[in-house]
């Protein structure tokens, strides 16, 4: 029996094969990837249509990740960038944690 791929899994793959370390909201294009491998999977269609509403979903997911007791990603810090309303924000990043094989 196989396990249920979740959206948190899907982006931390993603993580994994570009080698990148920390996940913020300017990671456009790693995250929709992510949410479109996810998709292909579960539905034929996207639930958020707008790369905007993908993004805050796949940070979402991340931040309810970081939460957890054996997360994938914990929270680093913040970086002080402009948001989607093009006002100045401290925006949270999550370090991505490489799980060790065999567990």
């Amino acid at each position: 029996m196989s396990k249920t791929k979740h959206l948190i899994d899907y982006i931390y793959e993603e993580f994994l094969l570009t080698n990148r370390t920390l996940a913020w909201l300017s990671d456009h294009d790693l995250l929709v990837e992510a949410y479109d491998k996810y998709l292909k999977e579960k539905q034929p269609k996207r639930f958020a249509t707008h790369p905007k509403d993908i993004v805050k979903t796949c940070m979402e997911a991340i931040r309810r990740e970081s939460l957890k007791d054996n997360p994938k990603f914990v929270f680093h810090g913040y970086i002080k960038s402009i948001g989607f309303s093009s006002k100045e924000y401290d925006h949270p990043t999550y370090k991505i944690i490489k799980q060790k094989r065999g567990r």
